[in-house]
């Protein structure tokens, strides 16, 4: 299989030795049009003396550059129009970059993984301190304070709210919450 790497030095080959015959037929469609432009300089000065041979050979000039122009301008319209690669090679070359592509987000995708599962654990540790915080609230809310701030119905019952441990910032609402948890590298293997 084709890398990246090798697919681009491949591409960028055939881009550049087209864009040199572009420029090779620009400079050679400019040259023309300055020759061009001479001869019809030339004309007019034979034209002014009535040289007949100045005329006649600036009037050759002229036909000639007109047809090295023409010629010029459709070879770069070939050249800027044509495909440099068969209907064929092009969807090969498509091919290859998928799998180029497709080969290098695999390797990522089993880092990826790994830190899921290093970030799975955290959010594991960070839930279990959740849980501790609970619980030692609970006992000192009840057990060591005995509620003393709960109100009391006009029957007897106690209305209560317990108090809990509650921080967004935490690794455990990071993975279960925010972004993660539940996405296709937690059921990677790392």
């Amino acid at each position: 299989m084709k890398t990246f790497e090798e697919i681009e030095a491949e591409l960028i080959n055939q881009k550049d030795g087209n864009l040199l015959e572009i420029e090779k037929f620009k400079n050679n469609k400019e040259k023309a049009e300055r020759t061009l432009k001479i001869a019809n300089e030339e004309l007019i000065k034979a034209e002014e003396t009535a040289d007949l041979v100045a005329y006649d050979k600036a009037k050759g000039n002229i036909s000639t550059s007109q047809h090295a122009i023409e010629l010029y301008q459709k070879q770069l319209d070939k050249l800027e129009s044509t495909p440099l690669v068969t209907k064929d090679d092009y969807n090969q070359l498509v091919s290859d970059i998928e799998k180029a592509a497709d080969k290098l987000q695999d390797e990522l995708n089993i880092k990826g993984a790994k830190l899921m599962a290093e970030l799975k654990s955290l959010a594991d540790e960070s839930n279990a301190v959740y849980h501790k915080a609970d619980e030692l609230l609970r006992i000192a809310q009840y057990d060591v304070y005995k509620d003393a701030d709960c109100l009391v119905a006009s029957n007897g019952t106690r209305i209560t709210r317990a108090v809990e441990y509650k921080r967004n910032n935490s690794v455990r609402n990071v993975y279960n919450f925010k972004y993660l948890g539940n996405t296709f590298l937690d059921d990677m293997n790392a």
